[in-house]
Formats: C-alpha cells, structure tokens, sequence
C-alpha cells in the first residue's frame, strides 16, 4: 500500500525521535484544527509500527475565549478521541484571569497557562512526551517573524522538533509536513476538524504574515519562499549546535558560585571569548536559571556584552524582562532574579500638564521606556516646540529621526493642550506604520516593557488619547502628512 506523504514524514520522525529503546507514552495536544487532527490520526495509524510509542492520551485546553465555539472544540476533541478508543483529558483555562494577573497579551497568556496545563495533563496520566502539531508552514511564519523582529542564530534555528522542558520531552512530529499535505491528508482520509475564525484576523501580526506577507513572497520572489526559510532554520539549527558543543565546559570554568535564581560569573576570563561564544554561554546561563528567552532581543544581549567589556560603561546594571538583572560588579558578572516588592499603596502620579511651547519639569516617579536598549529610566522634562511645516526640511522630519523627539502635525491635536499621564483602562493606541490600533497593554508586551514599570510610564495626551509614547512610537492620527501646516516637536530629557 502507497502511503500518503504526511505518514511517510511522520514515520521517518518516529524512527529518529522515538526509538523502540526509549518507549514511552505520549500526550497528543490536540485543539481540534487540521494540523492536530492529522497529527492524532497519523500517530494513531502508525502506533502499531513504532515500538517508540507505549500509548497515546488526548489533551485538550478550552480557552474559554469564543464562547460557544471553545465548547464545542472540546467536544469535538473528546469526541474523536473516544471514537479513536483514546483516553482523553480536556482543561479549561483561565485566560482572562491570566492576562490581569501577569499584564501579558492575550496571545502571550493564553501560550504559556496552555503549555503549563498540558504539562500538568502529562505528569497526572504519566506521559513523559507530549507531541505538538507544528508544520513547516509554522516553522516557515516564526524564521521569517524573527527575522522581521531582528534575531540571532537561535532566533533563526525556529522551532526545534525535540526540546526538553518540565522533566518532559516536546516533540514537533509534522515539522517537516506542509500545510498542503495537511489538507490533501485530511482530505484523503475524511478526517473533520475544527477551524477558528480569528486565525484569519489580521490585527495580529502572525496572521498578516501567513495571508499577507508570505503569499506576495511566494508571487512576486520565491515561489518556495517557505522551503528557503525551513531550510534556513535547519542550517542555523545545526550550527548552533557545533557552536554550542563546548558551553557546557565553558560555563564550568567561568562560574564562581551559583544558586537556582542567581550566577556569578569571572567577567574578565568571559570578555577574553569571542563574542559568538560570550552570547552562547549567557544562553546557558538562562537555561540554568530558567530565565524565559523569548522576549530577550538583540539589543538585550548588545548591552551586556557591552558591561562584559567595559569596565565604565554607562550602564552597571541592566534589567531584563522577567524582573531578571545582570549587574557589573569588579571582575564578576552576576545574573539574578529580583521579583519586584509588593506592590504598596502610593498616590497615582498626577496629570502634567505640558508647555506649548516650553519646557515642563515632570514630577519624580514618571518613567520612559527606552526601546533602543531595553531599559526604563526616570523622565525629567518634556521639550515642545512650534514650527511652520515651511521652515523645517523634510529630512529634519523624516530622515535619522531621533529616537527621542518626534514632529507632529499641530492640527491634528484634538483639543487645545497635551498633558502627561500614566495608563488608564481602556487606553488603545494606533502606533506609527502598523495596520490597527491594539491596546496599550499589547503594544507594551510586544515591546517588552517590564511589567513592574508599566504603571509609571508617561504617556503625552489630548483629550482624544495617547499620541505619543515617549521614546518607543508616535501615533498615526498626528503623523506628519503632505496637507501639514503647523508643526509640534516633542523632546523628553532624561533624569541625570
């Protein structure tokens, strides 16, 4: 019998990642849409010739975020997985609860609350694997998604097929299958599945680039636009891991004392490394540590390399998303969690009302979020100046813009005054060049502002909202455009 591409793929996997010697048994994360139910019916039918495979439990997240639609997911799941003779365990999440507990966006809270339920499904039904239904396509969306955010050789690596995390194995089963095959599979066998209508939503910039972005590459450049990324991500893969090889001994020599939540490191004999290895063993020390890596950027490590090698760089000590610091102390370079304190009741920081045109001195507690660097700093006065669109060129305006200051079009100020104020409820913001507007909260999060400071962030406002936040964006309704008579230019001075 001729076996469909997706089973040929899924068996070459299997053979590699689930040898007979180290059988176990799997938990299947299954949401009900193509890629997991190809997935579910592919290991089902291949089960019986991989030795690798001791059993097979379903598990399913119920996000609770479509309302009926989420219900009936988990039905469909539970289901087929009954038609299947599987057991199944379905969770409801709380991810409401989840984005106002950690300030994260939706997609970010509701990624890690599922992943730590299906970890928790796992150790309760003794899976020590669980199989997860990325595909090439996906693999193809995040190598060209971290290139558009800028990234290293990790970042380019995408996502691996094997990954251990919680004293369990993540395996990515179909990382080699097209979402074509996907469909010609379920096709083929008359397999239903589930389809969710906001993964055709663009507000959300993954989207975008799977309706968008790939299908004007794949028209227009490269018609195998995707087998060039998933190739991409597999030469950077295994050059990570020749780079990668000799970390271990490394990180050996280099640590002074460590503990779980904190490393000392001999700065000096670090700085003596190129720098490729510098970042490959800092990598490992997050890995120790725990320290989550994906909102850690470029600019990130640029700046600690930087404290590793000068001995009066501006800046000793750094802050890193998830209340992690690094921190310049002699010949050591330390790495620890510091969890903000309790929060203690203290007035809000009063509205500022700002100058036109002039100087106004901000009020101590006021915070800017610098994105150049990644780090937040105190904000002591706001410049505005008034121009006629006639006496300023436009490179002053478009070209080398100051990440700083900003011009905008005067006219488009609704109201008559600017004030300073911290985050309300509700606050959106349409940022500069993006497609839609997205709360505050999201736009922070994606920028990778620390959540303890984001109460503290000063935003300028008139009496139609925010329109600029100083130093990461200014928003699309008081952009500079052809028709622009009257100019306001907005500077924010740091606290010396």
């Amino acid at each position: 019998m001729i076996r469909h591409s997706l089973e040929v793929k899924l068996a070459a996997f299997l053979a590699e990642y689930a040898p007979a010697e180290a059988a176990a048994s799997w938990l299947v994360a299954i949401s009900g849409g193509a890629d997991s139910m190809a997935l579910l019916y592919g290991l089902v039918r291949l089960r019986d010739q991989s030795p690798g495979i001791a059993g097979l439990h379903v598990g399913h997240v119920n996000h609770q975020l479509r309302g009926t639609d989420s219900d009936g997911d988990a039905e469909f799941v539970a289901e087929h997985a009954e038609k299947l003779g599987l057991p199944c365990t379905i969770e409801k999440a709380d991810v409401a609860s989840a984005m106002r507990e950690s300030g994260e966006s939706l997609e970010t809270a509701a990624r890690k609350l599922r992943h730590r339920l299906l970890s928790d499904i796992a150790h309760r039904t003794g899976c020590t694997i669980i199989a997860l239904a990325h595909t090439a396509d996906d693999q193809a969306e995040t190598v060209l998604h971290r290139l558009l955010r800028g990234t290293g050789l990790r970042g380019l690596a995408g996502i691996a097929p094997r990954r251990e995390q919680d004293n369990l194995t993540l395996l990515r089963p179909l990382l080699a299958v097209s979402r074509r095959e996907v469909e010609d599979y379920l096709a083929a066998l008359d397999i239903p599945c589930r389809t969710d209508a906001s993964n055709a939503r663009l507000d959300h910039t993954r989207n975008r680039l799977r309706h968008e972005l790939l299908p004007l590459l794949r028209a227009n450049y490269n018609p195998n636009i995707n087998d060039a990324l998933t190739q991409l991500a597999s030469i950077a893969r295994d050059t990570q891991e020749i780079i990668a090889a000799d970390v271990g001994e490394l990180l050996g020599a280099l640590v002074k004392s460590s503990t779980p939540r904190r490393l000392v490191l001999h700065r000096t004999a670090l700085k003596q490394l190129p720098r490729i290895q510098q970042v490959q063993v800092l990598h490992a020390c997050m890995d120790r540590l725990s320290l989550p890596q994906r909102d850690i950027t470029f600019s990130h490590f640029n700046s600690v390399l930087d404290l590793i090698a000068n001995e009066t760089s501006v800046l000793p000590v750094l802050n890193w998303p998830g209340n992690w610091r690094l921190s310049r102390e002699g010949d050591n370079l330390i790495l620890d969690h510091c969890p903000p304190p309790k929060p203690v009741m203290q007035p809000a920081l009063p509205d500022v009302p700002l100058n036109i045109p002039g100087t106004t001195t901000i009020p101590i507690g006021y915070l800017y979020f610098d994105a150049a660097d990644g780090q937040t700093r105190p904000l002591a006065m706001i410049t505005i100046e008034c121009h006629e669109r006639t006496s300023v060129s436009d490179v002053a305006i478009f070209a080398n813009p100051e990440p700083k200051a900003v011009w905008l079009d005067a006219d488009a100020v609704a109201g008559n005054r600017l004030i300073l104020r911290t985050r309300q409820a509700g606050d959106r913001l349409h940022a500069l060049g993006s497609p839609g507007s997205k709360t505050l909260g999201d736009f922070l999060t994606d920028h990778k502002a620390p959540i303890a400071d984001r109460d503290r962030l000063g935003l300028v406002c008139d009496e139609a909202g925010i329109i600029w936040l100083p130093a990461l964006t200014l928003t699309e309704r008081v952009k500079v455009i052809p028709s622009t008579t009257r100019l306001l230019r907005l500077s924010v001075h740091k606290k010396e």
